[in-house]
């Protein structure tokens, strides 16, 4: 497989690690921010992503997916897939990251996981971000038996989010994971430097 994810074919949408069985501040819509942690504004594009997780939350828990949470599917180039998201979902992503866990992402965590071919979030075999973690993580379920209802599901949820950019007046941009995170990043990075 090339060295550049943004160079791989799409061969399956999403990635996660189990399902979405309980998050009550997203499944409302809600910020969900953690208990004492600063938080930044939430911008109505932010809110209406937030919206979103809930949804995909209780569509998840109706497709009563199999998964044993080892996080196979978070490890790309083991998994033989890609996990897709879009620059808003990044945006918001890295926000939460801060506001919500108190940590950051730097360019070397990026690059780090793209080397080992892995998510730069997985840490010792499970999600170290789960609660906040991408739209496409908590749609997919190596479970065969959920491959059409889920991808359905990415189909709808994907539109919803195209929809949501348009609505907002972001700038659609769609791509792999771990390069959306690398040029999220660096533009964060240039901002705060010149601050």
């Amino acid at each position: 497989m090339p060295d550049d994810p943004t160079t791989i074919p799409l061969t399956v949408l999403g990635s996660g690690r189990r399902p979405d069985a309980s998050e009550p501040a997203e499944a409302r819509g809600a910020n969900g921010g953690a208990a004492g942690a600063a938080s930044s504004p939430v911008d109505p594009g932010d809110r209406a992503l937030d919206a979103l997780a809930g949804f995909v939350a209780e569509a998840t828990r109706s497709m009563r997916p199999l998964c044993v949470a080892s996080g196979c599917c978070c490890a790309f180039e083991a998994f033989g897939h890609r996990l897709y998201v879009t620059a808003l979902e990044v945006r918001r992503f890295l926000d939460r990251l801060e506001d919500e866990l108190g940590r950051g992402c730097d360019e070397a965590m990026v690059e780090a996981s793209i080397q080992r071919g892995d998510c730069p979030f997985l840490v010792a075999g499970a999600c170290s971000v789960h609660p906040i973690r991408p739209l496409a993580c908590r749609m997919f379920f190596c479970d065969p038996a959920v491959a059409s209802s889920q991808q359905e599901l990415y189909e709808e949820v994907h539109a919803r989010i195209r929809a949501i950019h348009a609505e907002h007046g972001s700038d659609y941009r769609y791509g792999e994971w771990r390069a959306l995170l690398r040029v999220e990043v660096h533009r964060r990075l240039r901002r705060r430097s010149t601050d």
